[in-house]
């Protein structure tokens, strides 16, 4: 298991449907990471397998692509918890 995987497996539905529309604000070309964040969201706790993930996905560049999801997942959440205040 990754870090970002125990994040994503670690929101609840509300941080996630926060998450996609604060992504959609910022991103250019979406597309790779957020199918990347759905597919990471549809593993179990035990199926997680980067390289299978990343065959299937076809991901050409794809540890900055995990690493970019990892930065906006901890970006939306911060700024969705600062909201709540």
């Amino acid at each position: 298991m990754s870090n970002l995987h125990l994040l994503i497996k670690s929101m609840n539905q509300s941080e996630k449907r926060y998450f996609k529309l604060f992504s959609g604000s910022f991103a250019k070309d979406q597309s790779e990471y957020l199918r990347l964040f759905d597919a990471i969201d549809a593993c179990g706790e035990d199926e997680y397998d980067e390289k299978k993930l990343q065959k299937d996905l076809k991901i050409k560049y794809f540890p900055p692509t995990k690493k970019y999801l990892f930065e906006n997942v901890l970006k939306a959440l911060m700024a969705y918890h600062t909201e709540k205040k």
